[in-house]
């Protein structure tokens, strides 16, 4: 200690100066250096080097006395002091438990013990201790308290240290991924502690193992505690911690490996006390390693058996290593061979080394990871063998480059050999290169031991490994597995199995395969393992699926075509047949459907027939049975077959429903679109036991209803057939006639009202049979529905017609002009005017003579461009345009105006009840002021008696119209006389000679000379 002067003694803690204490009675100078011992100087003295401070309150005054060191604890100078602040100091957060814990003191007679804080001067917070006792005073007996006082704020922070130690080493084995633990020295090993985590590790509770219920040892692998025990044993007795892997048997019987690290504790004379250790999972670790061993032991098999020398460089080192190849292929003695870069170098031919060596230093530097090339490469005996190499690079995570590893392959002998050897090699290079194919190692139990990248990267796997060991057929969808599993048993067999289906990727995608399975054979001929090879066809399956699809469906409608549908009839035909059951076939046609595209154009039709498709769609959803298909056989005729049908009636009913739903109207561009449809129906096996038959049946019931009235749904009946037949008959009378040329015409007389003279004729159709002779246009009444076929009837005639006016010309007959009746399908392409002009200016027939009648509905529909274009080039050219039938058609008198009309024919329908219906003769005389007002002319059709000529004169009052009559010579004679001024009417002075019309002041109509307009007295009528 170092002693000061004035009186004062500094007393040093450490090099902290902890008071300067005045000691009473000490003189400078003086030799004890010490107050004898037990006097209060030695007592103060002793408790400041102790730094334990003394303190005295009077609970009656309240005044608050201390000693230096008391005093220096507070952070004030180190004198003595009284004064009534002795609780200033004391943290406010501590001044009511002090005073609870002296208020008990005193109360129970006990000393007061207790720790509070106080905040010193400059404002740093100490923990003090202190220690009281009550004392007597004038007047009470526990008027003073007094004690001592010292610091003890190190020692706090030291335990709030240890305790957060404490807690962060029970947070740190707590979050350990194991369990630590502390046991006896020897089996079975009973915990004294262990960790909580041993449940999640063993399945059992750390209570079970700490009451004594159970031991460590229950849990080893029987066959590893022998490995356990001994490494324990042995690491006991040289002191030094174990380490070892083994298995565990959890609770729930699942087999576990761990790792355990553990070390004896030893007591202070050496004996060993207790195993202390840690023990975790490594179950996926061992799994792995195996697995990687399985994986490399395999790979180094490949390597041995593709002969190929397989090489590893480290670039940083320049060691390079070579597998056994590099003797059995190049011929190098194991001895010979140095390891390193340098060596390698040595052996490439020196016309090849600067080009390896550039394309080997750019695959390093660069950011290709691949290099393949060929080059010569010396072998052990000196001579150069023909290398394939192919070298990649490998980097570190910061893209460095770290080693090379490559391989090659010796091609001498491949260069040497036939066409078909090189063939096979070349096949099994590139399948070794680069499979685009899956190609995958089986055991013979079905578990896969290998999948080369390619199938990796098909199944969108990025760890191929945690697949091995998993049974092949497991990774196909459930309904597959069958197929597999028939396929591997083959294999297993010796032969080789096949099949095709449908797998998953990781991420869900369907993908096809086309898979060979084939065993692999060890010398004694037996399967030891399999290999199957698959190839991705799902590509080629989609196209399939594409070609099929577009192959049986119609491109329009996306409904199944007629291919599709006659095969789908075949089996619904034979199944129902099988099961003796019945199926329904309807057949449909949309009626007026050409007027549409005519009128609206083919989009509107287009549209139509997408609606009637999308419409049978789902009137088949809703039909019961297996069988429900709804197809477009064509243009706007579709078909519907369904099966779980009764009956005829049941068959009626359902046409009769699809009618309705059919019938809505479709809504185009703003327009509506009338949907009428008519059916056909026909019942198997009732109306036909053959597929043929059946479609047959159906389609005369279509015919039939056609026929008699559109928009209906007709079941077949026998009688159709009839019918149908009568049609087809028409027609092929109607092509015979055209293809013999026995169409010819019967010429009509065209008469005026006021003096019944013929001012020309009207060509009606006639046709010649062999047996029958003349026959009416009504006995080939089908032929004028086809169009084609009316269009060619149409331009026979006219060419008829043509030839007979030149004739007339030749011989001086003045018959004025004649009619012919154009077919509206003469007018559907561009062009029909000119081929008319033509065939006149051909014959040297002037234009005027020829009149050309049509319909009104030639003037509606997308050639109506064609046919005013060739009305107004006919009319220009002096033909007179007719409009027959004028009131019964779709025609507005716009177009009256917009085509150039020079006759209106008043229908036969009009003057037949004429004198019987107001309604008609009012019509008709509407129509005659119409055409006095445009300067139209007008001719009536169907006057078959007299009393209708006259009526239809009376009616016409100051506007003279013409007839075409159609009446006896008696009835006309009347006619004649009540016009006055006729001499003669009746047969022509030759009875050979058809009757004739003579008017006054002309020549019979019967000097015509060899063609006398045959029919042109009316005979039958004017048919046609």
């Amino acid at each position: 200690m170092d002693l000061g002067t004035g009186g004062e003694r500094t007393f040093w803690r450490g090099s902290e100066e902890v008071a300067r204490v005045p000691v009473a009675g000490y003189v400078a100078g003086d030799a004890a250096g010490m107050p004898p011992l037990g006097t209060a100087p030695f007592l103060t003295f002793a408790l400041a080097s102790a730094g334990v401070g003394t303190w005295q309150l009077d609970t009656v005054s309240g005044l608050f006395a201390m000693d230096a060191t008391a005093s220096s604890l507070l952070g004030f100078d180190p004198v003595p002091y009284s004064g009534n602040t002795a609780f200033d100091w004391v943290l406010e957060e501590d001044r009511e438990r002090i005073w609870q814990s002296a208020g008990q003191a005193i109360a129970q007679g006990v000393p007061h013990e207790v720790e509070f804080r106080v905040r010193t001067p400059d404002g740093v917070v100490r923990w003090l201790y202190s220690l009281s006792r009550h004392a007597a005073g004038e007047g009470r007996h526990d008027r003073y308290l007094g004690g001592i006082v010292y610091d003890v704020t190190q020692r706090k922070h030291d335990q709030t240290a240890l305790r957060e130690r404490e807690k962060h080493q029970r947070a740190i084995v707590a979050s350990l991924p194991g369990v630590a633990y502390r046991c006896s020295l020897e089996p079975p090993w009973s915990m004294a502690f262990i960790g909580g985590a041993v449940e999640q590790l063993t399945g059992h509770t750390a209570e079970e193992f700490l009451d004594g219920g159970r031991d460590w040892m229950t849990l080893v692998h029987p066959e590893d505690v022998e490995d356990l025990t001994g490494a324990v044993t042995a690491a006991i007795e040289s002191r030094l911690p174990f380490e070892l892997k083994y298995r565990l048997v959890r609770g729930d019987g699942d087999v576990l490996w761990v790792h355990e690290r553990g070390r004896a504790a030893y007591s202070a004379d050496g004996e060993p006390l207790y195993l202390d250790g840690f023990i975790r999972d490594v179950h996926q670790q061992v799994i792995a390693e195996r697995k990687l061993r399985e994986t490399e032991e395999r790979y180094r098999l490949v390597s041995q058996a593709a002969m190929e020398v397989i090489w590893d460089l480290d670039l940083a080192t320049q060691e390079m290593t070579f597998n056994e190849a590099i003797t059995a292929v190049l011929r190098h003695r194991p001895e010979d061979v140095r390891h390193t870069a340098q060596w390698w170098r040595d052996q490439v031919h020196p016309d090849d080394y600067e080009r390896v060596s550039t394309a080997l230093g750019d695959l390093v530097a660069g950011s290709d990871g691949r290099y393949v090339g060929e080059h010569r490469f010396r072998r052990g005996d000196g001579t150069y063998a023909d290398i394939y190499t192919r070298c990649q690079v490998m980097r570190d995570p910061a893209g460095r480059p770290i080693r090379l590893v490559g391989s090659l392959m010796d091609l001498s002998e491949l260069k040497l050999s036939d066409a078909a050897l090189r063939e096979s090699e070349a096949t099994n290079r590139s399948i070794v290169e680069a499979s685009i194919d899956c190609v995958m190692l089986l055991a013979l139990d079905g578990s896969l031991q290998f999948m080369n990248g390619a199938g990796a990267s098909g199944m969108e796997v990025s760890e191929v490994a945690t697949l091995y060991g998993r049974p092949w057929d497991q990774l196909w969808p459930s309904q597959n597995r069958a197929l597999v599993r028939k396929a591997l048993a083959k294999a297993r067999g010796g032969g080789i199995g096949r099949f095709t289906a449908a797998g998953q990727t990781v991420s869900g995608d369907t993908r096809w395969g086309e898979v060979v399975i084939s065993p692999v054979l060890g010398e004694d001929g037996v399967p030891v393992k399999l290999v199957a090879i698959s190839r991705d066809i799902t590509d080629r399956r989609e196209a399939e699926e594409r070609l099929r699809w577009s192959a049986t469906r119609d491109p329009l409608t996306q409904l199944p075509n007629r291919s599709l549908f006659q095969r789908t009839l075949h089996d619904a035909v034979a199944k129902a047949r099988e099961s003796e059951s019945k199926i329904g076939l309807l057949v449909l046609d949309l009626d007026h459907f050409k007027q549409v595209n005519d009128t609206l154009g083919h989009d509107a039709g287009d549209a139509l027939l997408q609606t009637v498709a999308t419409r049978l769609e789902a009137f088949c959803a809703n039909l019961p049975g297996d069988t429900a298909l709804a197809a477009r056989l064509g243009g706007d005729e579709f078909a519907v077959i369904f099966d779980d049908i009764a009956d005829v009636a049941e068959l009626d009913a359902r046409a009769s429903e699809l009618l309705d739903e059919l019938r809505q109207p479709v809504t185009h561009a703003g327009r509506l679109l009338d949907c009428h449809t008519t059916i056909g129906a026909a019942l198997f096996p009732d109306h036909g036991d053959q597929q043929e038959d059946l479609l047959k049946s159906a389609d005369i019931a279509l015919y039939a209803a056609k026929s008699s009235r559109r928009g209906r749904a007709m079941t077949f009946q026998p009688e159709h057939r009839a019918e149908l037949q009568e049609r087809l008959s028409m027609i092929n009378l109607a092509r015979t006639a055209l293809r013999e040329d026995r169409v010819l015409p019967f010429y009509q007389p065209k008469v005026r009202l006021d003096d019944l003279s013929v001012y020309g004729f009207e060509a009606l159709l006639r046709w010649r049979h062999d047996t029958r002779g003349i026959q009416l246009p009504g006995t080939i009444s089908a032929a004028f529905e086809d169009l084609e076929l009316a269009a060619t009837i149409s331009d026979s005639m006219i060419d008829r017609v043509i030839v007979d006016m030149r004739d007339w010309l030749d011989r001086g007959v003045p018959f004025g002009h004649v009619a012919v009746n154009a077919a509206a399908a003469e007018f559907r392409s561009d062009g029909f005017a000119e081929s008319v002009l033509e065939r006149l200016e051909r014959a040297g027939v002037p234009p005027h003579h020829f009149h050309l009648e049509v319909t009104e509905t030639v003037f509606l529909g997308r050639g109506s461009d064609f046919v005013q274009r060739a009305l107004k080039m006919l009319s220009d050219a002096g033909v007179s345009i007719a409009l027959d039938d004028f009131g019964t058609g779709y025609a507005s008198l716009r177009h009256l105006k917009q085509f150039p009309v020079d006759v209106i024919k008043i229908d036969r329908s009009f003057v037949q009840n004429m004198e019987t219906d107001a309604d008609d003769a009012a019509i008709i005389e509407a129509v005659l002021n119409l055409a006095r007002s445009l300067k139209i002319e007008v001719v009536a059709e169907g006057i078959e008696t007299a009393s209708q000529a006259l009526a239809l004169q009376a009616v016409a009052a100051n506007h003279v119209p013409a007839m075409i009559a159609a009446m006896i010579g008696s009835e006309i004679a009347a006619v004649l006389a009540a016009a006055g001024g006729a001499r003669r009417i009746g047969p022509a002075p030759s009875s050979t000679r058809p009757r004739a019309f003579t008017v006054r002041g002309e020549r019979p109509w019967t000097d015509l000379g060899a063609k006398i307009l045959p029919g042109a007295a009316g005979l039958g009528g004017p048919q046609g």
